[in-house]
């Protein structure tokens, strides 16, 4: 479970970093950039309740953890891409944010399903 680290010291440090960036305008950022926000804000809460689902599985020494802890490390994922695409200017945060939330849910999919999924969409 060494992502909890990684996600642990990158979100605060790009919320820092975005907060500095914005001080100062007479807007907020949840309306210069309402996409990124609750794009941050929803895979941020997917990452609480799959990081929370992870430690309860391995103190109840579940076999669940695999699961759990792929989807807390998209989503934590999501949440460091939804952060850094409101640096981008115009709307390459957007097309960046339209094309990883699909392919976050195809990581997620192939590693719970594995290549059945993949056998049946070629079908």
């Amino acid at each position: 479970m060494p992502y909890q680290f990684i996600f642990a010291y990158l979100i605060p440090v790009l919320i820092g970093i975005l907060g500095a960036n914005v001080q100062g305008t007479t807007e907020p950022i949840f309306k210069t950039h309402t996409l990124n926000m609750w794009s941050f804000l929803v895979s941020q809460a997917i990452y609480c309740f799959a990081f929370a689902t992870d430690i309860k599985s391995l103190v109840q020494q579940e076999n669940s953890t695999k699961r759990s802890g792929i989807i807390a490390i998209t989503s934590g994922s999501l949440s460091a891409i939804s952060l850094v695409s409101t640096f981008l200017q115009g709307s390459s945060g957007h097309i960046i944010l339209y094309v990883s939330w699909p392919c976050a849910v195809v990581i997620v999919v192939y590693h719970q399903y594995g290549l059945l999924v993949w056998v049946l969409v070629r079908a």
